[in-house]
């Protein structure tokens, strides 16, 4: 089966097994795959379970490894070094996931050609300060934005002394990012739901696509960065709020150990 081998050059994906490499002047690689598994559902969730695992899909990726691992070893010359990064130069998380080379002041030192940035028109140079309305001082804070947030976000820069705003829309599964995915949930526009996972915490508790979550324990929250703290705050059990047809109703949802 033939099968397209992209090299790691410019860009560490930040938090990623390939950073140790990078570090050490050693290209790494990605291998472009499709198929039906549903890798944002499962991948470091709850979900990820042995019956995620597809076995024609195994035996297929550990040939292609094999054969491309091979092929390279015997290159008459070693592939080129030029434009390696360090490790954690992704600024982890947040930059591998808006396609951006971060500095550590935030300012966008390059941009992967087909990332959503790039497609979304941040250029090099660009400092990013907010995320939704959230201000963000570093890449911790701005992973926190991110993975709280909706499907579409805003991200807002400083660009020659200007704030430009452009939005962002990420694929329909990881709306809600780490949040949505642990409780098996995907955020429409605020703090509506927009899609619930059969099986998952949320639906075992009774939450449904339209619900827009009003309170969570004694707390109102108005935006997702309200709501993670109350989420994941060590509690097992968290009494929602919901807003549905009009009407208020209660939801105990039972939180799940993080995998």
């Amino acid at each position: 089966m033939p099968f397209t081998v992209k090299e790691v050059k410019g860009l560490s994906p930040g938090s990623s097994d390939h950073d140790s490499f990078l570090a050490a002047n050693v290209p790494g690689f990605f291998w472009n795959q499709k198929g039906k598994a549903n890798y944002t559902h499962a991948h470091h969730t709850q979900f990820d379970t042995w019956d995620q695992a597809i076995p024609e899909y195994e035996r297929n990726s550990s040939i292609v490894i094999a054969v491309g691992a091979l092929g390279i070893a015997n290159l008459p010359q070693l592939l080129s070094r030029e434009g390696l990064k360090a490790a954690g130069g992704g600024r982890g998380f947040g930059g591998r996931r808006l396609g951006v080379q971060l500095s550590e002041e935030m300012s966008i030192d390059e941009l992967v050609e087909d990332g959503l940035a790039n497609k979304a028109g941040l250029l090099i140079g660009d400092k990013i300060v907010k995320i939704g309305g959230s201000p963000v001082a570093d890449s911790m804070e701005m992973r926190e934005a991110l993975t709280s947030g909706p499907q579409k976000n805003k991200v807002t820069v400083l660009r020659k002394g200007k704030e430009v705003t452009v939005e962002i829309e990420f694929p329909a599964n990881s709306a809600g990012g780490g949040m949505g995915q642990r409780l098996g949930l995907r955020f429409g526009e605020g703090l509506a739901i927009a899609e619930v996972t059969a099986d998952s915490a949320a639906s075992k508790a009774g939450l449904k696509a339209g619900d827009k979550i009003v309170k969570a324990g004694d707390s109102k929250v108005e935006s997702m960065q309200d709501l993670a703290p109350a989420m994941f705050g060590g509690d097992s059990t968290l009494a929602l709020v919901v807003l549905r047809d009009g009407k208020e109703v209660t939801i105990k949802l039972e939180i799940p150990e993080r995998p």
